[in-house]
């Protein structure tokens, strides 16, 4: 997954900052033939409503040359794919559906 930073094609520019206080998206897991909320950590939150199984993704992860794809799509190197979408903060947003509190 940190191909692009092991083969150096990223540099890694510093290792102490202070991660700003942002909201995460929600998840969802089936466990039991129920569905759950789960916080960006993987912590069970609480059973999910019918609306959040709709919504909701499985939690997923994208290696670094993902993100470099889509950030290069979005900015007129290279073909917007369908699945650069759930990178981006529109899509992040639209499923906090239980944010910390």
């Amino acid at each position: 997954m940190d191909g692009l930073i092991y083969h150096g094609r990223w540099n890694v520019i510093g290792g102490d900052f202070p991660v700003p206080s942002i909201p995460f998206p929600n998840f969802k897991v089936e466990s039991g033939g129920e569905f759950y909320v789960l916080d960006v950590e993987g912590h069970f939150i609480d059973l999910a409503t019918p609306h959040e199984v709709d919504l909701l993704d499985y939690q997923f992860s994208r290696a670094s040359l993902g993100f470099q794809d889509a950030f290069e799509a979005l900015h007129g190197f290279g073909e917007w794919q369908d699945h650069f979408d759930k990178l981006t903060p529109a899509y992040a947003k639209a499923r906090i559906t239980r944010p910390l509190s």
